[in-house]
């Protein structure tokens, strides 16, 4: 099982655990390309060695392109629900307003692995939701304006991009310092935490005492470690990979650091959103006799952002042999209320039933290949230290195959033959009781 360990001396943004992912192996120029894919704008992945306080490491930043190529400066994003980032480019500008109807459709239209989808739509749910509560309003009718331009879509999107391509499964967190005093934003002045951060950090984040005087944990900091599981290391642990990732703006006291630490273990004990490789998940069903298809699939999108691991529908007859269907899905125990309440919002349903249920699953990992159509991925399945599968991610060949303008079998096939012909992940001979590839 792969770890991400987190340790903040200076908060969480979205740019430092971008620079967390690109420390442990993730090439910016390579994210960047698979964004640019996804996201209608301009951009550009940023890189440098940085030092502070005696320490080297990293600091990325997103830069954006403007169409009248603006002076960058440094100082804060000025925005009605006071999301305060801290890319190298911020400036007052005017981003475009987008709702969360039309952020969750550019991901879930994306090609992207669906679990990339699932968790970037979560991740902008939990932010619609805190911005709600903090505003009086429903989620739905939340309109972002930092959270939805462009420099935040690619900190979400990337980060669980960069999360997913590494094989991370869950996240061990320290407290995360959040500062003190107060911070201007369009609404005025107000207290550190700002009021988003402080409806997130309600849902399970422990915070550190802090006396820099900023806003150190941003919102999308704070959603995007809320998407993630999370554990508590009981075992010996292996290092894979460390880094210093640093934040734009120079505290008082402290380096801005926020250090990341890639452990390989066999056991975790998990805590809040955790859903372990081997543990306890819930089943959930529900019987639907008056719902349209259309209402149904609309439904799978709403589910799989409130947190459902997989969805499905099955045919059936019930009393006097009305045709329906039976809606079953699984999602971790911390994610019940919301499932439950997203089933009985988008369906006409009146009942769930509930079991709890145990899984097991192999470990993953992803390599890339090289085919003549592109670079694809390839899902490693790995069970008690031995690879048992190799199968090239569909979405990364039906890509290639649209671009290339050929059937999306060749591009599997080529997929298969390079899959099979690269060098083991892990730098060995794969054991003989192996599984051929899939």
């Amino acid at each position: 099982m792969n770890i991400l360990r987190l340790d903040s001396l200076g908060g969480a943004s979205g740019d430092m655990l971008l620079g967390v992912f690109f420390g442990l192996g993730i090439q910016p120029e390579a994210l960047e390309q698979a964004l640019h894919s996804i996201i209608p704008d301009h951009f550009h992945l940023k890189l440098r060695d940085f030092s502070s306080h005696g320490i080297t490491g990293v600091q990325a930043a997103v830069e954006l392109h403007h169409d009248q190529q603006e002076d960058q400066h440094s100082h804060p994003h000025i925005h009605a629900h006071c999301h305060n980032h801290e890319h190298g480019h911020e400036h007052e500008h005017n981003h475009e307003h987008r709702s969360l109807t039309d952020i969750l459709q550019l991901i879930q239209q994306s090609p992207l692995p669906p679990p990339v989808r699932e968790a970037s739509c979560r991740t902008f749910l939990l932010l619609a939701e805190a911005e709600g509560r903090v505003h009086g309003v429903a989620p739905e009718n939340v309109r972002f304006h930092e959270v939805g331009a462009v420099d935040s879509l690619v900190d979400i999107i990337g980060c669980h991009l960069a999360y997913h391509l590494l094989g991370i499964d869950a996240v061990l967190l320290s407290p995360l310092p959040v500062g003190c005093g107060t911070v201007r934003c369009a609404h005025g002045i107000m207290p550190v935490p700002a009021p988003a951060t402080a409806e997130l950090l309600k849902q399970g984040l422990t915070v550190a005492p802090s006396e820099e005087p900023f806003e150190l944990l941003t919102p999308t900091g704070a959603a995007l470690l809320l998407t993630w599981p999370r554990c508590r290391l009981t075992t010996n642990a292996q290092i894979k990979g460390t880094v210093n990732s640093f934040g734009h703006r120079k505290l008082q006291h402290t380096p801005n650091l926020l250090r990341g630490m890639l452990l390989a273990t066999e056991t975790t004990d998990t805590a809040g959103a955790t859903a372990p490789l081997a543990g306890e998940i819930l089943e959930l069903e529900c019987d639907i006799d008056d719902a349209s298809g259309e209402i149904l699939g609309a439904a799978f999108d709403r589910l799989f952002a409130a947190g459902a691991l997989d969805v499905r529908l099955l045919p059936e007859f019930m009393k006097k042999q009305r045709p329906a269907y039976r809606l079953s899905l699984t999602c971790r125990a911390a994610d019940r209320d919301v499932v439950v309440q997203t089933l009985f919002r988008e369906t006409t349903t009146f009942g769930v039933r509930e079991y709890p249920v145990r899984r097991h699953c192999l470990e993953r990992a992803f390599q890339t290949v090289s085919t003549p159509y592109g670079p694809i991925r390839i899902k490693i399945g790995v069970w008690q230290g031995c690879e048992v599968s190799r199968t090239p991610e569909f979405e990364d060949c039906r890509a290639a195959a649209e671009r290339c303008s050929i059937p999306v079998r060749r591009v599997l096939e080529a997929a298969v033959a390079a899959a099979v012909s690269a060098a083991p992940f892990f730098g060995k001979q794969e054991k003989k009781e192996s599984f051929p590839v899939a």
